[in-house]
């Protein structure tokens, strides 16, 4: 659906609106007789002006489209009858028209159902550094959910989710040393590959809850998520670009994935809240089935048998597929014991097992074009059962050492013992068939002096013994503290620091390291509105790499490390001034500096103000200005303003 489409169909939906404004009673009709007692809603429509969109990646970065808009609108209505089959209703949509839009309409019944029901679309196109070929890509979000209450003590859940993502591209491809003169206007390192997409998830959900007497809750739930993916790659290196050898290949990729996911829950707390107890039963099913078939067309520089000459052009075909049939158990207990007031003691088991049986098929036959070779048939078939099973345990503890101060320590484990077979990997990849063991110790504190200040602490340990397997590393480590002073009603700060550490040295080199550090305030003071927020990042990555590297002899396998190094500044300012009780003024500015590895600068600045006109009527408008600043990648750089006039009308 493109944008003038929504566009007219946001106009039957405006009209609708209008058609349930309430109009002049006369003084003989009887009140009873209105089933909607409050309908209100309002609608925002205007103009975008924009200049300079069409430089660098501004479309990629923002995807606004200058003309006519429905930025806003909203429709909201209350039954004034109790009997009344819908009691109140919220429908609203933003961005209509745009690339990024979306829609929600929420329904209810006093006491009965309720429904929430939305749609998302965001339309891109992508394009890197100098690439000609852009990347199209559209992603759409759709859901409903739909509570059914019959009683207090029983509710049915209906839960629909879908996730669709389809794109058709055309990517920039390196064609190393095969590609000689290039087509007129394409870069001679460039090649034209091109590959529609299609994935798409679907996932639905019908549950039970049920609450009992003595503090006993149970649910029961079924969900089947299903995914599929259309996955074509075309890749063409003309004739011409070769000494009269094409190369051309075209493969496409067809996922479908089925899983059915049972979960049992039940909860149980004693009288009085001293102890709660609480366990999760899952059991999953997931088939997965992908096929594959290609064909291409290449060229093969080995000798021929008898050692004469090159084998030269063929053609090859390629099918099959693979088949995974997964099964998953996963069982979680948690119990949480309150012996006093002052404290607080969780504990958790865990227990999850993972088994893929999983089965290869693959033909690929090469007809030569050379009559005197024979053709090539290769089969591959595996089959392998792939095992990886968790235990998990865990013991946190609060408590509150003071009035002001309140304390808290936790442990967790983590074993993971993981079977992959031999015959699919290399030797290069590590061991196949292990156990690994982690621990993770938490330890926090808060601390109130007064209801001005507050301040939080957070430390987080982790060691793992082979981080093969399991999700940490070696050893990690997290801090995160938080502080907040509150001088005045009128004004506050706030400042957040974070820091995150991985290391791997078992058996290539690896570290990472995050730290942020942000500072929010908000300042009120009559009519005047002030809230400043900066944020400083630094990141550092490094890992040692292997890659392969033809010389004389052949290949050769050359270590070497790859990092990474930024620093960012992200500075946000909003400003809002009330000159009259019907006008207003607003600034906002947002403003990023990265530097390192990679430099670039991108900066938004909106200046706008709204008037009421009457009570029911709002004139606005705004200023816009955005850049990029790329440090190398002059292609990129935008500069680009734009306004937005827009009337708002509440009804």
């Amino acid at each position: 659906m493109n944008r003038r489409i929504l566009v007219l169909a946001a106009a039957p939906a405006v009209l609708l609106a209008s058609s349930f404004l309430p109009t002049p009673a006369r003084a003989d009709e009887a009140s009873a007789d209105r089933v909607w007692d409050d309908l209100s809603g309002e609608i925002r429509a205007g103009w975008r002006f924009l200049r300079g969109e069409e430089e660098g990646r501004f479309f990629q970065d923002r995807s606004l489209q200058d003309g006519p808009r429905i930025f806003d609108a909203v429709l909201r209505g209350d039954a004034s009858k109790d009997d009344a089959a819908l009691s109140s209703f919220d429908l609203s949509a933003h961005g209509i028209g745009d690339e990024e839009s979306d829609y929600r309409l929420r329904a209810s019944r006093r006491g009965m159902w309720t429904l929430d029901s939305g749609y998302s679309r965001d339309d891109y196109s992508y394009r890197s550094t100098g690439d000609p070929f852009p990347y199209d890509t559209i992603r759409e979000r759709s859901s409903t959910h739909l509570r059914y209450t019959p009683s207090t003590r029983l509710t049915v859940r209906l839960d629909w989710d879908r996730s669709l993502r389809r794109g058709d591209s055309y990517v920039g491809q390196d064609t190393d040393i095969r590609e000689l003169p290039a087509p007129p206007g394409v870069d001679a390192d460039i090649v034209q590959s091109h590959r529609p997409l299609r994935q798409q998830s679907d996932r639905v959900t019908l549950g039970v809850d049920a609450a009992f007497d003595g503090g006993l809750r149970f649910s029961l739930a079924e969900t089947l998520h299903l995914a599929q993916v259309d996955d074509t790659r075309l890749y063409d290196i003309p004739a011409a670009n070769r000494t009269a050898i094409p190369v051309r290949e075209a493969l496409r990729r067809e996922v479908r994935s089925p899983a059915w996911t049972t979960v049992a829950k039940g909860a149980w707390s004693a009288p009085g809240g001293a102890f709660d107890m609480t366990g999760i039963f899952s059991w999953t099913t997931q088939p997965t089935d992908s096929r594959v078939a290609g064909t291409s067309h290449g060229y093969d520089g080995s000798y021929d048998p008898a050692g004469v000459s090159p084998r030269g052009e063929y053609s090859e075909t390629t099918g099959g597929g693979n088949e995974v049939d997964r099964k998953a158990i996963n069982a979680r207990g948690e119990a949480v014991w309150r012996p006093h007031r002052d404290w607080e003691i969780t504990g958790a088991l865990e227990d999850e097992t993972i088994v893929d049986d999983a089965s290869l098929r693959l033909t690929q036959t090469r007809d030569w074009v050379r009559p005197d070779l024979t053709p090539e048939t290769t089969r591959r078939a595996y089959d392998a059962r792939i095992t990886d099973r968790l235990w998990r345990a865990s013991v946190d503890g609060e408590w509150q050492a003071t009035e002001t101060v309140r304390l808290r320590l936790g442990e967790e484990f983590l074993r993971e013992s993981l079977a992959v077979p031999t015959d699919t990997r290399q030797a290069d990849f590590g061991p196949t068939a292990f156990d690994s063991n982690s621990w993770r110790t938490t330890v926090g504190a808060d601390w109130d002096p007064s209801k001005v200040y507050s301040f939080s602490l957070l430390v987080r340990r982790g060691t793992n013994d082979e981080p093969h397997a399991a999700t940490s590393s070696d050893t990690a480590d997290e801090v995160s503290y938080r502080g907040r002073w509150k001088a005045s009603d009128t004004f506050s700060l706030s400042t957040v620091w974070r820091h995150k550490g991985y290391q791997h040295d078992s058996v290539l080199d690896s570290a990472s390291r995050s730290d942020s550090f942000s500072v929010g305030g908000a300042w009120t003071s009559g009519a005047f509105t002030f809230t400043p927020s900066v944020t400083w990042q630094i990141v550092d990555t490094r890992t040692d790499t292997t890659f392969f590297e033809l010389n004389s002899t052949g290949f050769q396998k050359i270590r070497d490390q790859v990092a990474f190094s930024s620093r960012n500044l992200i500075v946000n300012l909003d400003a809002r001034y009330d000159f009259a009780k019907n006008l207003r003024g607003f600034a906002t500015l947002s403003f990023i500096d990265s530097g390192g590895d990679y430099s670039a600068r991108w900066d938004e600045l909106t200046i706008g103000a709204e008037h009421d006109i009457r009570k029911d009527l709002s004139v606005g408008a705004s200023l816009k200005s955005w850049r990029l600043d790329e440090s190398g990648s002059s292609a990129d750089d935008y500069t680009t303003q734009g306004a937005e006039v827009w009337l708002t009308y509440r009804f």
